[in-house]
């Protein structure tokens, strides 16, 4: 009963769990991941929204139910290299998807291959078959950036998720390669900095 009404207050956001513990003694870290099942939300708790780009280019609001049966959405949320190339990490929204089945890529028009299918553990790699609605897991070798929607194959059904709110820069820096020909290699370093950062922002004098 208690942890019904915990649950219940947190989800409104007039309770916050508080737990103590040490990751580097390992004490108390079952016991806050039990909190995290028993009273934070899970993805049936919430209804995600996301835009249905019609065939005149236009967007409509439309919800996606956590349904494993409903066509696969899914949102990379982060980039990180690794010592395989890029791991990109990627929520489901809805439906599922298997090893070696293609995604659409709506920011670059096309498809592409997902050869590997990871869940991560710390730094320990997980591989699985398949995932499934409101499953987080990881891919390699698949070309895009932070914020990208990945779709059906066959782009037969073209929903967009909604993008995180991004804040405007506190801080900005102005840099120069030191030698003329580093121009183009700190060019690559800084697009591939904004790929993984939806925060980072570029601007070059002219």
């Amino acid at each position: 009963m208690i942890e019904t009404k915990i649950r219940q207050y947190t989800l409104e956001r007039k309770f916050i769990p508080v737990f103590m513990g040490s990751a580097y003694k390992n004490k108390g870290v079952q016991l806050a991941l039990d909190g995290v099942l028993r009273y934070l939300p899970s993805p049936l708790d919430k209804k995600n929204s996301g835009y249905l780009v019609t065939k005149d280019k236009k967007e409509e609001l439309i919800e996606m139910p956590t349904d494993d049966k409903r066509p696969f959405v899914g949102y990379v949320f982060k980039l990180e290299e690794s010592r395989f190339g890029q791991l990109t990490y990627v929520r489901v929204y809805q439906g599922k998807l298997k090893r070696g089945e293609f995604v659409w890529n709506d920011k670059l028009g096309k498809k592409v291959k997902v050869s590997r299918l990871v869940k991560m553990h710390a730094n320990n790699m997980e591989e699985i078959e398949e995932v499934k609605a409101g499953d987080i897991f990881a891919i390699f070798g698949v070309d895009c950036s932070t914020g990208d929607s990945l779709t059906q194959a066959d782009n037969s059904y073209p929903v967009r998720c909604q993008s995180m709110f991004v804040p405007d820069p506190v801080m900005s820096l102005t840099i120069k390669p030191s030698k003329s020909d580093g121009a183009s290699k700190l060019e690559k370093a800084l697009s591939k900095f904004k790929r993984e950062d939806p925060t980072f922002s570029v601007n070059v004098d002219k």
